[in-house]
């Protein structure tokens, strides 16, 4: 009834038969999307910005809801507000789900977008050491390695990558150009040789 009401227009009518349900069913995900529709349509920020995060503090809703209210923030980037909210939303659900991969990924996402380097990787490492079945995740983390010059930290993360994914020229030809900065040319070699092997298959 309240999701036809806000299709209506009566936002003011369906908003107290929203938190009537969730005063009865306060895991009711699809009542707080439709009251963050309310407050979208009312273009009333700071409350979408309280109720973010207060969901993201609570441990028995989703994660896939909490990275999505997380990435309807990346959308609105860049912005000094958004900006600062999403940090504080991020860091949030950290603490509420330190055992999600998904967790570490999106806001590994947030961080880069925002040129945040160092964290960005740092998150790419947990969400990886969490679920190491994510092809991507793995990607942004050398890449990141890369671009910070962390080539130790590259050796590591490609080699650890290429156990997974062996058939990837792309992670053969970081792990080379790092073992080859530091001076490590026999197994520089051998990677650069097999990247380009598979480059070529």
């Amino acid at each position: 009834l309240a999701d036809l009401m806000i299709d209506k227009g009566k936002e003011e009518e369906a908003e107290p038969l929203i938190r009537e349900a969730l005063d009865q069913n306060e895991d009711s995900e699809y009542a707080y999307l439709l009251l963050f529709q309310i407050f979208e349509k009312q273009n009333n920020q700071r409350a979408i910005d309280s109720m973010a995060l207060s969901l993201a503090s609570i441990p028995s809703l989703g994660i896939d809801l909490k990275v999505g209210i997380l990435e309807r923030y990346r959308n609105l980037l860049p912005d000094d507000e958004a900006e600062k909210t999403g940090l504080e939303i991020g860091e949030t659900i950290l603490e509420t789900h330190p055992r999600e991969a998904k967790a570490y990924s999106v806001f590994g996402d947030f961080q880069n977008f925002l040129d945040n380097k160092v964290e960005a990787r740092n998150n790419y490492a947990k969400a990886a050491r969490i679920d190491d079945s994510h092809f991507l995740i793995w990607q942004q983390l050398i890449r990141l390695n890369y671009e910070l010059r962390a080539y130790d930290s590259l050796i590591v993360h490609s080699g650890l990558a290429l156990e997974i994914f062996p058939n990837q020229s792309l992670f053969w030809y970081f792990n080379g150009i790092a073992n080859y900065v530091k001076k490590k040319y026999e197994p520089a070699k051998e990677a650069f040789e097999q990247g380009k092997l598979l480059s070529a298959s």
